[in-house]
């Protein structure tokens, strides 16, 4: 198939004479000499698809007035308040003006950039034109995978929306040159819905943005609605539409706007819906230390949780990996449960950690965690597995090192540790549901420091 290119070009605005709008106002109340007006002139960028760009606006004698960047139907910014929601956009603070810069410029970016300038009066308008540059392949082969089909006729059974596209017949008889016709097919269907998460973790007073991708054609009739009640806009909830994504913007959330909310999109061809749930409960625990123990018999388990409210505890649930054959199964794969409470933390990024003792040299251990806040528990993080030596881990000092000089593996010493397991082992009572006598046994002993001790085990590297 070939490759078409599509060409995309736009000329810059006539600029109103200085100080003075578009509507020949005055810029400034009469008698005010200083009347702003731009130093710059809109010009024509063109850029190379992933390069970035910067466009600039400068204006003189700006005094109290206002910048604001807009495209034909969407604000960017006003002032040095970046109002788009987009990573690849920032404003540069310019002596005399504002700057607008994107990173990673796509085709959709294309278009008019607005520089305007807010006045006493009607505004007045700088035009900048953003032309990217690059081919546009709409099709490089067939839909099933050949690049090419001899014969008369192409027939396609159960097309979906991925078969749209350009389609091109070539025909030759070998003497002439060839003629080729091409054919635009365009597959109408029911929305399909794609959402980027089914759940969004939030807290009261926080902003929460959810979202869904609908593509369909003819388009779709979107709708919010939270449990069965539909939605409207009002003055702390904003709906936004960018091409195929539409967004729901809720400034500041209460108790109230908790709960599942839907997606649901409508054409003439057909209905369909996804679900989003808004949240307070703390995400999944994410487990964030190494596989393999540096030591033999114990190993230092770490992880991070986000949760914008305070966490009160965690859930350890581990177990040593037996395969079923072994004799031991029925008794030494059962899950082990210890349940442990913390201070608060002031971050809503927590680090955590706990130390296992006691654990058999050269086995391997799973475990999940999960963690409770005022919402609720969180759900179960994904399993994980870990394993311990045979004999423990030696690094070897480097003799070219100063003298004195340690690895960060062996900063902290296990004589430090074993005091400081022995002062907080007298106030743990039962792990689980078994005894601390019958846990000296049956199950290995695990030890939840406070937060200092946590941090000096992190050197231990296990």
């Amino acid at each position: 198939m070939e490759k078409l290119k599509l060409e995309f070009a736009g000329e810059s605005e006539n600029l109103p004479q200085k100080g003075q709008s578009r509507a020949g106002y005055p810029a400034f109340p009469p008698g005010d000499a200083r009347q702003p007006y731009f130093r710059t002139h809109g010009q024509t960028y063109r850029i190379k698809v992933g390069d970035p760009v910067t466009m600039t606006c400068k204006v003189e004698n700006l005094g109290s007035s206002v910048i604001v960047w807009k495209q034909t139907d969407r604000i960017i910014s006003a002032g040095e308040r970046l109002i788009r929601k987009d990573p690849r956009m920032r404003l540069v603070k310019e002596p005399n003006g504002i700057s607008l810069h994107i990173t990673h410029v796509t085709p959709d970016d294309r278009g008019s950039y607005i520089c305007e300038l807010e006045t006493y009066g009607e505004p007045i308008h700088q035009t900048n034109v953003l032309d990217v540059l690059g081919k546009l392949q709409l099709f490089q082969m067939l839909p099933t995978g050949e690049k090419e089909r001899e014969g008369s006729s192409l027939v396609l059974p159960n097309v979906t929306r991925l078969e749209s596209g350009t389609y091109i017949c070539r025909a030759s008889n070998g003497v002439d040159r060839p003629v080729e016709a091409k054919i635009e097919l365009h597959v109408i269907y029911e929305p399909e819905i794609q959402i980027d998460k089914a759940w969004v973790h939030a807290d009261i007073g926080v902003e929460v943005e959810i979202s869904c991708i609908v593509h369909s054609r003819p388009d779709a009739e979107v709708k919010w609605y939270l449990a069965t009640m539909l939605l409207d806009p009002n003055e702390n909830r904003l709906m936004e539409k960018f091409g195929i994504r539409h967004s729901l913007v809720i400034h500041k959330a209460r108790k109230s706007d908790f709960g599942n909310y839907s997606c649901s999109a409508e054409n003439k061809l057909g209905r369909s819906r996804a679900f989003i749930e808004v949240s307070g409960h703390p995400n999944r625990a994410n487990i964030t230390s190494r596989a393999l123990s540096y030591h033999s018999d114990r190993y230092n388990l770490t992880w991070t949780v986000f949760s914008y409210s305070e966490i009160s505890q965690y859930r350890i649930l581990y177990r040593k990996v037996i395969p079923e054959n072994d004799p031991n199964y029925d008794t030494r794969s059962r899950w082990h449960n210890i349940v442990q409470f913390f201070n608060p933390r002031v971050t809503p990024l927590q680090d955590m950690g706990y130390m296992f003792y006691a654990l058999e040299p050269h086995s391997q251990y799973e475990v999940i965690i999960t963690c409770q806040n005022q919402w609720g528990w969180s759900k179960n993080s994904s399993p994980f597995f870990f394993s311990t030596r045979s004999t423990d881990f030696s690094p070897k000092v480097d003799a070219s090192q100063p003298k004195g000089h340690q690895p960060s593996e062996i900063l902290v010493d296990d004589s430090s540790l074993s005091s400081a397991s022995g002062e907080l082992s007298s106030s743990a009572t039962k792990i689980g549901d078994v005894s601390q006598k019958t846990a000296k046994t049956m199950i290995p002993i695990i030890m939840a420091y406070s937060s200092l001790v946590i941090s000096n085990t992190f050197h231990l590297g296990v």
